[in-house]
């Protein structure tokens, strides 16, 4: 089937799928330690992800200058219940939206979209954090370090910080995060918590960050 996508409804979606992120966290919350990036890992191409299984969240949702759309769940690489990240992506307006695999991408950490560039930043099996990019719609991807002005949460579900462009690449916050948007190209993050409020955090450390209720 195919689906038109105009600013409102893409904002329409945004909102839905941040009240379902944070239930979904509630439901599939895991405590996991922290773990170290890895260096990149070889090149794959993409197949069909399977579009009958429930869609079990938190979500992340990602958009492109011309309307096109990625979302992904944010799975976990914990080894005692792990749950594979999957991602569906409409790389323009008109575009249906269709799943995708991401070979070696485990658990979706942050995510971030061009007119002609998808990027996940997310854990392999090993909870080892890379970059996957797809320059064709999702059809192949690349996979590499980790881009760092990109924002995204920590592997550890219970660590109260985000990991972005400032200095030292951490962030403290005053909340446990459940999802982050990287927005205006890392200059800011809206950041999702799981005490249902929403963050809009700058880059600069001297501009002050926004609460917003949910």
């Amino acid at each position: 089937m195919r689906w038109t996508r105009s600013p409102v409804f893409v904002a329409v979606v945004a909102v839905v799928d941040a009240v379902v992120l944070v239930l979904a966290y509630l439901a599939v919350h895991h405590q996991r330690a922290p773990v170290a990036d890895s260096p990149p890992v070889a090149t794959s191409t993409a197949d069909a992800a399977p579009s009958t299984l429930p869609i079990v969240g938190p979500l992340s949702l990602a958009t492109s200058p011309s309307g096109g759309l990625m979302r992904a769940t944010r799975g976990t690489c914990d080894r005692r219940e792990p749950v594979r990240a999957r991602v569906w992506v409409a790389p323009t307006y008109l575009a249906p939206l269709r799943a995708v695999t991401v070979p070696g991408l485990q658990e979706a950490l942050g995510t971030a979209m061009t007119d002609g560039l998808l990027t996940v930043v997310g854990a392999d099996a090993a909870c080892k954090v890379h970059g996957y990019t797809s320059g064709d719609g999702g059809r192949t991807w690349r996979t590499a370090a980790a881009p760092t002005t990109l924002w995204r949460l920590d592997t550890d579900s219970s660590a109260s910080l985000v990991h972005g462009p400032v200095p030292g690449g951490v962030l403290n916050i005053d909340c446990v995060p459940i999802a982050v948007s990287t927005v205006a190209g890392g200059d800011r993050a809206l950041i999702t918590c799981s005490g249902f409020n929403v963050i809009d955090q700058p880059r600069r450390r001297t501009v002050t960050p926004i609460t917003y209720g949910v």
